[in-house]
């Protein structure tokens, strides 16, 4: 994970993800949980801010500073609360355990180490109430890597304080499951002058469904649910655009060390 990615992308963040798409389905796993709600690698709040607007209880954890002074200002303005922490998902050491668990956004893979991503999974089994559910989003890597081919796109053009914004992304296999993006902000003043120009790059692990089902069976989960979308259609590995997991503690398992 790159905390030094998010610190310099944490001002335009906001700008650059703007999708709803997920929103109605945490909303609705939110409705059937029962007391608080963690939201793990919340960044700025994307998904926080409507958990909490619709009621929920929201325990808001990230382990980037910057992302969650964003997450922090957004809920003041809008005066909402939430308990938020900031801390590695890795180490993960909260005084409750939650019957709703949350990682958003394909957010996982960006812990690219297989031994931290067990790390991880670990963590989150134990702050996971008996009969709660842990729901993990993923890519496709089928279909995800349509787009990891090097070639420079543009992403978004906005404007802001009378400049033109341009994001530009470029995405690179680097071996072992392993993407890298570069992504490119350009700031062009009315005149057309480039006034600044910042790159940051981030790297994923594109996670098959077996090597996801090996781990979440190591560390003692099982599955209620698999999507394909936040539609909630059936998982097929050559047409859907993600993988929507909806965990479970496997009873009377004990997690491989």
């Amino acid at each position: 994970m790159s905390q030094r990615h998010y610190a310099r992308i944490a001002d335009r963040y906001d700008a650059l993800v703007t999708t709803e798409a997920d929103i109605g389905f945490f909303l609705n796993a939110a409705h059937h949980a029962q007391g608080p709600i963690l939201e793990l690698m919340a960044g700025t709040g994307r998904v926080t801010l409507p958990l909490v607007a619709s009621g929920a209880e929201v325990v808001a954890v990230d382990y980037s500073p910057e992302m969650l002074t964003h997450l922090q200002s957004k809920l003041a303005q809008a005066r909402l609360h939430a308990d938020v922490r900031l801390m590695d998902v890795r180490h993960l050491a909260l005084d409750q355990t939650f019957s709703l668990i949350l990682l958003p956004f394909h957010a996982f893979p960006e812990i690219t180490d297989p031994q931290d991503q067990l790390t991880a999974l670990r963590a989150i089994r134990a702050h996971l109430a008996p009969g709660g559910h842990f729901i993990c989003t993923l890519h496709n890597p089928p279909i995800r890597r349509r787009t990891v081919d090097g070639h420079l796109r543009l992403a978004r053009r906005y404007q802001e304080d009378l400049h033109n914004i341009f994001v530009w992304l470029a995405e690179q296999d680097i071996g072992d499951d392993t993407v890298e993006v570069h992504e490119f902000f350009e700031r062009y003043a009315a005149d057309g002058q480039l006034q600044e120009k910042v790159l940051s790059s981030v790297t994923f692990h594109l996670l098959t469904k077996i090597a996801f089902e090996e781990m979440i069976h190591t560390v003692g989960f099982e599955v209620v649910d698999l999507f394909g979308d936040y539609a909630r259609a059936p998982f097929d590995e050559q047409s859907s655009p993600f993988m929507v997991w909806v965990l479970r503690v496997l009873p009377h398992a004990d997690p491989q060390p």
